[in-house]
């Protein structure tokens, strides 16, 4: 979505600190750092921050999922950013990664 950088709190070294978030809880990790991000249960989950990013004309959006659920079976997940203009204009971007 934003540079990577940007997002404060990143690897959830201080739990959900800067994040907005429903249905979640910072779990160990196995990844890139020492912490990470469960969502478990029905319904839906999220987690969310607003960032103020610097001139690009593009973004890229990364994440390590793993799913514990019956075999063959993968969650619905999706990623949605809202990219605001200094005209006041916005756009928003879906990615359906299931």
């Amino acid at each position: 979505m934003v540079p990577f950088n940007l997002l404060l709190n990143s690897r959830f070294d201080n739990d959900l600190a800067h994040w907005a978030h429903f249905g979640a809880q910072v779990v160990p990790g196995h990844g890139t750092g020492d912490k990470a991000v469960r969502f478990s249960g029905s319904g839906e989950r999220w987690i969310e921050q607003t960032v103020a990013p610097d001139n690009r004309d593009a973004y890229a959006f990364s994440m390590n999922l793993v799913s514990q659920g019956p075999a063959g079976w993968s969650p619905n997940v999706s990623v949605q950013a809202v990219v605001t203009y200094e005209d006041g204009s916005s756009e928003t971007i879906d990615l359906e990664l299931s």
